[in-house]
């Protein structure tokens, strides 16, 4: 998945050596860790995925859940983490890491 969501930057993230052993064990017969995978077509396996396992829990809760919402579940545990609504962390983390390129995007969710 080189493309962005709306024509976004594409961004490079560290990851755990944890994740790195798990990415490891994976079957490695394309370059591409998802393969030729899509966003439209990860979003439609994250969302048959979700309607089963919302159906086996009976917890219609989790139909409501988007790859949105992982952007912010993320800016809400930083929020906990440091107890204020615009920290200087906060402030230089957010646009980053939300991928937005300025900081009144973040302050309209």
């Amino acid at each position: 998945m080189n493309d962005t969501e709306k024509s976004g930057k594409p961004r490079t993230f560290k990851i755990s050596e944890k994740l790195v052993s798990m990415l490891k064990r994976l079957d490695m017969t394309n370059e591409k860790v998802f393969g030729k995978a899509t966003y439209k077509g990860l979003e439609t396996h994250f969302t048959q995925i979700r309607k089963r396992l919302a159906h086996k829990l009976q917890n219609p809760r989790l139909l409501r859940i988007s790859f949105h919402t992982f952007r912010h579940w993320r800016t809400t545990m930083e929020y906990h983490k440091t107890k204020d609504l615009l920290p200087r962390y906060a402030i230089a983390w957010t646009p980053k890491h939300r991928n937005h390129t300025n900081i009144h995007s973040t302050c309209k969710l």
